[in-house]
């Protein structure tokens, strides 16, 4: 895992700004801008 909680990541698709709230086994759960709590793998995040 190369990213940890309270860190601020950019999705690679949409350059969403997003906040990962969790660490799960295999996913992240992130805050995205208008709140949403979304799983993503690692491979779709980027460190900001």
């Amino acid at each position: 895992m190369k990213f940890s909680k309270g860190d601020f990541v950019i999705h690679r698709l949409t350059g969403e700004k997003l906040l990962i709230l969790k660490i799960g086994n295999e996913q992240y759960q992130c805050r995205t801008p208008d709140y949403r709590e979304i799983y993503f793998w690692e491979m779709e995040l980027e460190k900001v």
